[in-house]
């Protein structure tokens, strides 16, 4: 109740407030309608007044007569030209117009209806409207000679209504001025002034009611102008921002292209539209060969600049209604669309694109050539589906590969055997790890003064339960492609220390045991801790652990690469470098390696000594070696006149076919026994050093 109360007299008061208010506003309102009837009275009367005290009929008759007084003036210059002074038709044309105009509207003019009906004015008017008449004519043929006779009778016409018109209207000017300041004398002598003041009271009552809402109206303005900018700013962001996560849904963020997203949308609709055209499409699908080998040699910047030279050598060799895609790192597909009618045409598209990559490309100064295996499946032949055709396009490039790259092939259906076998070999191949169906072979490294053994290289083979005895090259890459080649590999190292600590337990010399380390084994970031945990594990001493590495992988990331070498030969390994002068690495990054020796490619050995290219390249290769203290071993050696060239080219170290072929352990341990029998000689010299690369007591104690 307390509170009841003391809330009535507030609500009550508000009330008469606000009704006070409203009462306030009507009377206001009363009063300014009032104020503005009584106004309109008054201001009708005073524009009355000042109508007739300024004159407006009589100012408009007297503009007309200066109106007339300038294009006198202008034709008075020819007719009796003053020095000096010039006119030109164009401005007398003008004058003419404007003369013309002012008469015009004088006459039809509301106001200007009672002057017309003085006689005086009717018969001045009447009378330069047929002067201008005859003038207009003139104009036209008017010439810049004052002697011209229209200028004459143009300033004759005028004469006798120029003076006329300019006394009317002087005249009759003073007479108005004359009554208007009478009548306006009389207005003022009056009370209803008052009445002209009584609207603006008024009205700034009503002004100061409405003034503070009109600021919030200004404000309010405002600020919607400001929301709607920052509205329109918006849906532009966002519609730039849509476009843009739409274009990069559906196309390659590096080389612009078509992703696989677009790729099977497009293709989709090729089908569509060929069902309804009976006509056929084309699939191909496009791997560049070995282009990781020169991502891994010049780094993934250039390999990225030479994807987009690829993408658009692509785009060029095909129409724009073609669609051109990347679909993974170097692998690209194409659609080609209602032109296809037999395998001709289409061969020869692939062959004009096989000929645009292998086009040499510049980069990095470098010049590069690259190719490729393209795979072509067909609509309707080789299936009526997306999948279908992607499918079978794949496996007619990966048959173009195995029959050994840069080659175009069509698909047929005993591809999808091939495929089901390679798919079959990798899964095996993941069980073969785990039911011991990998072992090792050795090869034996000699020395070529001595033609003694000083190490063997470990290399892997398969024996399949079905297939026999499968070799590296039929299952590395798609160990490779699954991930299995890093266990694969750590499978190799610890067997292959194994096996020369057994051959050391059964008393033969120390000697080197050489294993190759594949890129993904050398990256791996555990790669030192593995190295280090087999040497003890197996008891292997570092020294008779020799790790090959390829030129190429080391040249993907040189300081990385540095970095790991002199960690592993913190361990006491030796490192080598395989298949040297194969790569595209750069000679200056040799001397920072911390190798102990090169291994040239057996491909350049294999045309020793009858090839001059070869013999320059073994050559410099060998001189080199010598020069920065390197040994250098020579790979696929198989006649005795290779063995004497690499003699006389003071090569170190050998191995191939012409002294054994890989061998399983038992039998290089008959090898190893032979040779220990025939040199009498089980002594461990000391390890050499020289440059800080070892000349480890392992390759010591068989070189005599």
């Amino acid at each position: 109740m307390p509170a009841e109360q003391t809330a009535s007299p507030s609500l009550s008061s508000g009330g008469r407030w606000r009704t006070i208010g409203i009462w306030s506003l009507v009377l206001s309102l009363l009063i300014f309608t009032l104020s503005l009837v009584s106004a309109y009275r008054e201001l009708t009367r005073v524009n009355r007044l000042t109508s007739l005290s300024f004159g407006q009929q009589t100012f408009i008759l007297f503009k007309t007569s200066e109106e007339l007084e300038h294009f006198w003036d202008a034709v008075s210059l020819y007719v009796q030209p003053v020095p000096f002074r010039h006119n030109s038709r164009a401005d007398m044309q003008l004058s003419f117009e404007l003369l013309a105009s002012r008469i015009t509207s004088f006459e039809q003019g509301e106001v200007n209806r009672a002057v017309l009906e003085i006689p005086e004015v009717r018969e001045v008017i009447e009378g330069l409207n047929a002067a201008l008449a005859d003038i207009e004519p003139r104009l036209t043929r008017l010439t810049p000679d004052p002697l011209d006779p229209d200028y004459n009778a143009i300033w004759n016409s005028l004469y006798p209504y120029r003076q006329a018109l300019f006394d009317i209207s002087k005249r009759h000017l003073l007479q108005r001025e004359v009554r208007g300041d009478r009548l306006l004398r009389e207005f003022n002598a009056t009370s209803s002034n008052w009445y002209l003041a009584a609207p603006a009271i008024s009205g700034l009552v009503l002004l100061l009611l409405y003034f503070f809402q009109f600021r919030q109206t200004l404000r309010l303005a405002a600020f919607l102008r400001l929301e709607s900018r920052q509205l329109r700013d918006s849906n532009r962001q966002l519609r730039k921002a849509s476009d843009t996560l739409s274009f990069q849904a559906t196309h390659d963020a590096l080389t612009g292209l078509s992703n696989r997203l677009l790729l099977q949308d497009r293709l989709a609709h090729a089908i569509s539209v060929a069902q309804r055209k009976d006509s056929q499409v084309a699939v191909m699908f496009l791997d560049l060969d070995r282009f990781k080998d020169i991502n891994d040699s010049l780094g993934h910047s250039a390999g990225d600049a030479l994807l987009q030279v690829i993408a658009a050598r692509l785009t060029a060799s095909v129409r724009e209604v073609d669609t051109v895609a990347r679909i993974s790192g170097d692998e690209f597909a194409l659609i080609l669309e209602d032109t296809v009618v037999q395998d001709e045409p289409v061969l020869a598209v692939a062959q004009r694109i096989a000929m645009a990559l292998r086009a040499p490309c510049l980069l990095d100064g470098q010049e590069l050539s690259i190719t490729g295996s393209i795979g072509i499946s067909l609509y309707p032949r080789d299936g009526g589906s997306v999948e279908q055709l992607l499918s079978n396009a794949d496996m007619a490039m990966y048959a173009a590969k195995e029959k050994g790259r840069n080659t175009v092939q069509l698909y047929h259906p005993s591809m999808n055997t091939d495929n089901n076998r390679r798919l079959k070999l990798g899964q095996e191949l993941r069980h073969a790890l785990h039911q011991d169906e990998l072992e090792l072979l050795f090869q034996p490294q000699l020395d070529l003064e001595q033609e003694h053994i000083i190490g063997v290289e470990a290399l892997l083979r398969w024996r399949h339960p079905q297939r026999g005895l499968i070799g590296p090259a039929d299952f590395i890459p798609q160990a490779e492609e699954n991930g299995l080649i890093v266990p694969i590999g750590e499978w190799v190292l610890a067997t292959a220390c194994r096996q020369a600590v057994a051959w050391q337990a059964l008393g033969l010399p120390p000697m080197i045991m050489a294993v190759n380390l594949s890129a993904r084994q050398f990256q791996h970031p555990s790669l030192v801790a593995q190295v280090a945990d087999t040497l003890q594990q197996t008891g292997l001493a570092a020294e008779c652990l020799e790790l090959e590495l390829t030129e190429s992988l080391l040249i993907r990331d040189v300081e990385s690469a540095i970095a790991a070498m002199n960690t592993l030969r913190s361990l006491g390994v030796s490192l080598s470098i395989d298949d040297f002068g194969t790569g595209y690495s750069s000679l200056s990054y040799l001397q920072q390696f911390p190798v102990s020796q090169l291994k040239i490619d057996g491909s350049f050995v294999g045309n020793l000594p009858a090839q001059p290219g070869a013999i320059a390249i073994v050559r410099a290769i060998i001189a080199m070696s010598k020069s920065l203290q390197l040994r250098v071993l020579a790979e696929g050696i198989e006649t005795r006149e290779q063995l004497n060239f690499l003699r006389s080219l003071q090569c170190d170290r050998g191995q191939g076919y012409y002294f054994s072929r890989p061998l399983p352990a038992a039998e290089i341990t008959k090898l190893l026994q032979q040779q220990v029998r025939k040199s009498g000689d089980e002594t461990t010299p000391q390890m050499e050093n020289s440059k800080g690369h070892w000349n480890n007591s392992c390759e010591k104690n068989w070189s005599g």
